[in-house]
């Protein structure tokens, strides 16, 4: 991991932003929860104490070799050390989403909704979703799209 990265580390963030920028924590809430959505990154998060006690537990560590082929990827594997002394290693990865593994559109559509729907909820997300669809097909869907989008949230 590219030292600038490991530098990012966020073992006990104080506050949302500093959460937002970490990598520990968050990953640790991954662990945790087993996803990343609104209620995963709502302030109460910080006081989570097994997020925390994992974020703890993480040690980021740079390496040369990743330093040199994540100039424009970012390559990482993870080796868990377990309690009873075994150790689980991943294979090297990079996150999907790079321009040479993007996201399908079913995986855009779902993680918009994880995040929009419990904010706006479901039929205002799902109208969005369906201009945000058409606007190659249909220029004036645009005016449509900025009244949904704009509109305040009841």
């Amino acid at each position: 991991m590219p030292d600038m990265e490991v530098g990012l580390a966020g073992h006990e963030p104080h506050s949302m932003d500093e959460l937002t920028y970490g990598i520990a924590y968050p990953t640790a809430i991954m662990i945790v929860h087993g996803k990343i959505g609104i209620p995963e990154v709502s302030p109460e998060i910080l006081a989570d104490r097994e997020v925390r006690r994992i974020s703890l537990a993480t040690e980021l560590v740079e390496t040369e070799h990743y330093n040199k082929v994540s100039v424009r990827q970012r390559w990482a594997d993870v080796t868990l050390f377990l309690s009873d002394r075994r150790e689980l290693r991943s294979q090297p990865r990079k996150p999907k989403g790079d321009p040479d593994d993007p996201l399908s559109d079913a995986e855009i559509a779902e993680k918009y909704h994880r995040f929009a729907t419990p904010v706006i909820g479901a039929e205002r997300a799902a109208s969005i979703e369906a201009a945000v669809s058409g606007l190659d097909a249909e220029p004036a869907t645009m005016d449509w799209l900025g009244d949904l989008v704009y509109r305040p949230t009841p």
